[in-house]
């Protein structure tokens, strides 16, 4: 996407469901097919926003910067909730609950959402990423380590306690990724931790052949691997050797600067990567190369 003056607007997040992407800008949102030309249908151009998300029941939910939720119904936007706070995640679990991270804890929204509201469900700690496991635990990164919500609404916290070995290895958890019953955390400067079966982590870092240490977000395909972005371009992570591949602009990309949890993969087959003052990045799998394209 480009402004009228030619300008990128910064990228921080998109959706993709049967149809159009929703791509959300510092400069409002963007619907856009990934293969057309066309600049594509504009809203919220007075907002910014900084999470979407495509539900389940075809729902636009808008998530902005200090004005709360907004969701597109009836043909428009609208504001829901009364949130006044940064939305920074949104993500919708396996039984259709959209849950939104804020810079001020964590809300649940039932698929009733229109007459239920929301309830939140923690209440500190600037969120930067959401994640359901195979047993529907959510996971939620913020800036102090990280939380785990049990089904049943009980929360095991996972501080940050620096040097300790039940900790990441950085207060700030920008992703989570589970291949074979292991979860993998990413942080936004320590390169990832897994978790281990005694509740001790072991970390993979630049010494380790991770390209930087600054994790902007993480995501998993189906054959296996860990693909994070960084600091340092795009990596991939092999849990099985432990190895690393790491992809730069001499790969094809076309920035090293990615907004901080925008990496999903919503699209089958594909990445989505938000990236600074460029045009939104999308990856294509398998990946014996680099397929990038952008918006």
């Amino acid at each position: 996407p480009e402004l009228s003056n030619g300008a990128n607007p910064h990228v921080w997040n998109a959706s993709y469901r049967d149809g159009p992407f929703l791509i959300g800008t510092s400069t409002g949102i963007i619907e856009s097919p990934l293969d057309s030309k066309m600049q594509g249908l504009r809203y919220l151009n007075d907002q910014r926003v900084k999470s979407v998300l495509i539900d389940s029941y075809g729902n636009h939910w808008a998530g902005t910067v200090d004005e709360g939720i907004y969701i597109r119904y009836d043909g428009a936007y609208r504001s829901m909730f009364d949130i006044k706070s940064t939305i920074s995640v949104l993500f919708e679990d396996s039984k259709q609950n959209v849950w939104a991270g804020t810079y001020h804890g964590v809300y649940k929204f039932t698929p009733d959402w229109r007459s239920s509201g929301a309830k939140q469900i923690l209440t500190n700690g600037y969120t930067l990423s959401i994640f359901e496991d195979g047993e529907g635990n959510i996971w939620v990164g913020h800036n102090a380590g990280f939380a785990v919500v049990r089904p049943g609404g009980s929360v095991i916290e996972f501080p940050f306690i620096k040097g300790s070995p039940r900790s990441p290895n950085f207060n700030f958890v920008s992703g989570f990724c589970q291949i074979d019953d292991k979860t993998y955390v990413a942080t936004n400067g320590g390169g990832i931790s897994r978790l281990n079966d005694d509740s001790t982590f072991t970390h993979f870092t630049e010494k380790d052949g991770l390209s930087n240490n600054i994790i902007h977000g993480m995501s998993c395909d189906d054959q296996g691997f860990l693909w994070m972005t960084s600091n340092g371009g795009i990596s991939r992570f092999d849990p099985k050797n432990e190895t690393f591949v790491n992809f730069t602009i001499n790969n094809g990309l076309i920035s090293h600067n990615f907004s901080i949890s925008s990496m999903n993969n919503s699209l089958p087959g594909h990445f989505m990567i938000g990236t600074v003052a460029v045009p939104y990045t999308h990856l294509t799998l398998p990946t014996k190369r680099l397929v990038v394209s952008r918006v």
